[in-house]
């Protein structure tokens, strides 16, 4: 009877509470009467003793020193043994037969937390290598290999930064480059035990390619155990091998069930762990038993739960996986489980999913996120799951959603979420902007991602012939055109556009001519463009400028109008809802300044919080709501100045109960905001939002059905100190509209910052909403990935800080910023701003 055979027939004789033997690898199956013969004085009981032991038929030498004779009954289960080890067993056994419990219930087992070592690899040993990644937000990866590389760049043999670096190479799934930094990491420390454990066990994940490399494996674990006996990640390094199959077991290896033993000896709940996993390999049935005892027992402990629920997702049993990842969920993401709590979101997420519960997967995903906004993953997964359920209504939350993932995640990342990207803009009509993330997805996909890259390249040569048209007309337009033969050529390529993308025909041809000198056929076509019910953003910035050229300014006030209604459209991703009101703050600056610098402050309403970087200026205004409190946000910014850091701000009620109530569903809200319109005889008078911005709303719980509030508008017709409106009484709202389209009201893009301060030097008004904008502006930049492009938007930045400085009559701080950043100014080519800085310090 096999080790494992005898721990199963056993285990059919438990009782109804689930009791489970303790199996011991040295203590075999003894018959009842066995040693009934033997009393302590009995003085046979060597000669006893000797007849009842068997050698393994392998073990030669033992067979040669004891001139054993061939044996011919049952082999043994012991196949590696010594002379005490004889003589263990043998008073073991009869210990046993003298009283000792054969069988333990595992409610008797201690539920003590096990201790393990700071940075013990086992829990890789039986988690996916795909939620790696998930377990360190985005942004503390970033932090700490910035730290690493800045250490390994002034002290390359510094073993702790080597291996820290390799350790976070390995969250991310390189495996190689993890390898490269642990073996630095044991050259500057070579007996190092913990190094040597992380060297093992990426040598294992390394070696699923032949068998030689397998026993290379085994004796760099062999020769790891014999320093410390009782180390769990070598005992299940070595139980992992001899689960292959590659080895010949008893010979090469021992049984996976031997290795199981031992863990169990060293800690109870990870052997219990370890035999969970051998049964839901070999015997399934048993095994979820063994782990829905676990779950009984060790509630808060989640190792369980993730092997559980992975069992189950694999076996595409869904109903019993999202039972796991609720019950996970629940009551194993507290305390010193807190590492696994956004990977338990992301199980509890994707099972829900799983079960087409897409409303209440996207729901949960958003409010972590909102809740522990370094964890762009969060949000990630929201695109990629709004995206892969095809439904139109999630379009648009699809694109704002991974377009802001790509704002926070590493480059690692980058990859798939242009590949889901590129799906949500098919999804949307967007073929162009489609292949635009196509081709970024093929520069930053890995090999091991075949498939994806082999159906990117199909669609790309699907849409090349198309987009070789506009890429050819694009470039000719900058130039005129040669010929009347040639622009005929063009206009019935253009043609072919029709059916490719909304508009693209129309902008095309207006832009060829507009090349041609045609302005008016320019105009019109582009005017029909625009017709459609949705936002064609890039046909509006065309025709603005071709507008701006014939300072037709009736017209462009009357389309602007236009695109900030259009605006209003749910399915509008968030990004391209920012874009146009930015845009629409530009056409309105020159006549009336204050008004558009108010509207870009209201955009601050969709920026996330920040767990970095001090952004008083945006979570002043966030918590305005009156019109003049919005006004005001300078001037409470410097009375409440010491609340504004960032471990107060964090631990705030006020604050939280804010985002709570901004962003999160579950809480009913009519309106976010209240703007007071003042008449001429300063009478005030109070009406409901869609004066500054709605968010998306909803009267739900987590588990309940909901209806959202799917407008995000800002209103553009308010009422202020410099231009009064017609109507003194307050101006109606429109109710938002309930219905299905699901919006994202997110988005981290700093830019309406920028346009505040630039408006406010140009204008010479708000100087100090100017200053505090771009203070903002400048401490966001600072954990932005691109460096480049964030050097050149840093340098801009600190242009216009030179001039607000000026205005705030600071001119000594401004004169020694404007020399700092000449040089940077000259670099980056930004010739005009150069000359107005040397022209300023000349005459001052």
């Amino acid at each position: 009877m096999s080790i494992f055979s005898s721990f199963a027939s056993n285990n059919k004789r438990a009782p109804s509470d689930f009791q489970i033997e303790l199996f011991d690898p040295y203590h075999g199956e003894a018959d009842q009467d066995e040693f009934s013969d033997i009393s302590r004085s009995s003085g046979n009981f060597a000669k006893t003793i000797d007849a009842k032991i068997r050698f393994s038929k392998r073990n030669s030498l033992l067979i040669e020193r004891f001139k054993i004779p061939e044996q011919k009954s049952e082999s043994p289960r012991l196949s590696m043994f010594s002379d005490s080890k004889i003589d263990m067993i043998v008073k073991d056994q009869i210990g046993r037969k003298r009283g000792k419990k054969r069988y333990t219930s595992m409610s008797s087992i201690s539920t003590r937390k096990s201790i393990l070592e700071t940075g013990s690899c086992i829990m890789w040993y039986f988690i996916n290598e795909k939620l790696l990644q998930d377990l360190i937000p985005d942004f503390e990866m970033f932090q700490c290999k910035k730290m690493f590389e800045e250490i390994l760049k002034k002290v390359p043999s510094c073993h702790e930064a080597n291996f820290g670096y390799g350790r976070l190479l390995y969250y991310e799934r390189d495996i190689d480059g993890a390898l490269n930094y642990i073996k630095n990491a044991l050259k500057f420390k070579p007996k190092d035990y913990l190094y040597r454990i992380w060297f093992a066990f990426l040598q294992l994940k390394m070696s699923w390619k032949t068998r030689g490399d397998f026993i290379t494996c085994k004796s760099l674990l062999e020769a790891l155990r014999i320093e410390n006996p009782n180390s769990l990640e070598i005992l299940w390094g070595l139980m992992e091998l001899s689960m292959s199959g590659l080895l010949r077991v008893q010979s090469e290896i021992e049984l996976p069930e031997y290795y199981a033993s031992h863990i169990k000896e060293n800690d109870n709940y990870y052997g219990y762990l370890a035999w969970g996993v051998l049964f839901l390999q070999k015997n399934p049935e048993k095994g979820i038993l063994l782990f829905k005892e676990m779950l009984k027992r060790f509630p808060n402990r989640p190792e369980a739960y993730i092997v559980l629920w992975q069992h189950f997702h694999k076996n595409k049993n869904y109903v019993l996986s999202e039972d796991v990842a609720a019950e996970a969920f629940l009551k194993a993401t507290e305390g010193e489980n807190s590492q696994f709590y956004i990977l338990l979101c992301i199980i509890y997420a994707k099972a829900y999913f799983k079960r087409s519960k897409i409303h209440s997967c996207l729901e949960l995903l958003e409010q972590k996120f909102i809740e522990r906004p370094t964890c762009s993953v969060l949000i990630y997964h929201y695109g990629k799951y709004a995206t892969k359920s095809r439904n139109l209504n999630y379009r648009g939350a699809a694109i704002s959603a991974l377009a802001e993932s790509l704002e926070h995640s590493s480059k690692n990342n980058y990859g798939n979420i242009h590949y889901w990207l590129s799906k949500a803009y098919i999804l949307n009509n967007q073929p162009f902007e489609a292949y635009l993330s196509m081709k970024k997805a093929l520069k930053y996909l890995k090999n091991t991602d075949e498939n994806k890259i082999q159906e990117i390249k199909k669609k790309i040569e699907e849409i090349k012939p198309k987009i070789d048209i506009i890429e050819h007309i694009d470039s000719k337009t900058t130039t005129k055109f040669g010929n009347k033969l040639e622009i005929e050529k063009h206009k019935i390529q253009c043609e072919q556009l029709k059916n490719f993308q909304k508009g693209y025909s129309d902008i095309y041809l207006a832009k060829i001519s507009w090349a041609c000198g045609n302005e008016d056929d320019a105009i019109t076509l582009t005017e029909e463009a625009i017709k459609s019910k949705t936002l064609n953003f890039k046909a509006y910035e065309q025709l603005f400028h071709y507008l701006g050229h014939s300072h037709d300014q009736a017209s462009i006030k009357k389309h602007a109008k236009e695109m900030i209604k259009k605006a209003k459209n749910p399915s509008l991703p968030t990004p391209l809802w920012v874009q146009a009101h930015i845009k629409y703050a530009k056409l309105i600056e020159n006549s009336n300044p204050a008004k558009a610098i108010i509207i870009l402050k209201c955009l601050a309403k969709v920026f996330p919080p920040l767990s970095h970087g001090e952004i008083p200026y945006i979570k002043a205004i966030k918590k305005a709501v009156t019109l003049s409190e919005l006004k005001e946000v300078t001037m409470k910014i410097v009375e409440n100045s010491s609340s504004y850091n960032y471990s107060n701000y964090k631990n705030s009620q006020v604050d939280l109960q804010y985002y709570m109530k901004a962003y999160i569903p579950g809480r009913p809200q009519e309106t976010d905001i209240t703007i007071e319109t003042y008449s001429t005889n300063d009478e005030t008078k109070k009406f409901d939002l869609a004066k500054e911005i709605r968010h998306f709303s909803t009267n739900r719980s987590l588990t309940g059905k909901s209806e959202r509030y799917t407008s995000l508008t800002i209103e553009t017709e308010f009422e202020d100190s410099e231009t009064k409106s017609k109507d003194k009484n307050a101006i109606p709202v429109e109710t938002p509209k309930k219905g299905s389209a699901l919006v994202f009201p997110i988005c981290s893009n700093p830019h309406f910052l920028y346009k505040i301060a630039k408006i406010a030097v140009l204008k010479r008004v708000c100087i100090a909403d100017g200053l505090y904008a771009i203070e903002d502006f400048l401490s966001i930049l600072k954990h932005k990935k691109q460096k480049k492009h964030t050097e050149a938007l840093k340098i801009k930045g600190l242009y216009w800080k030179s001039f607000l400085l000026e205005e705030s009559f600071e001119r000594v701080k401004a004169l020694d910023l404007m020399r700092s950043i000449l040089p940077g100014l000259i670099k980056y080519k930004f010739s005009e701003k150069a000359e107005k800085i040397k022209t300023f310090l000349s005459n001052h």
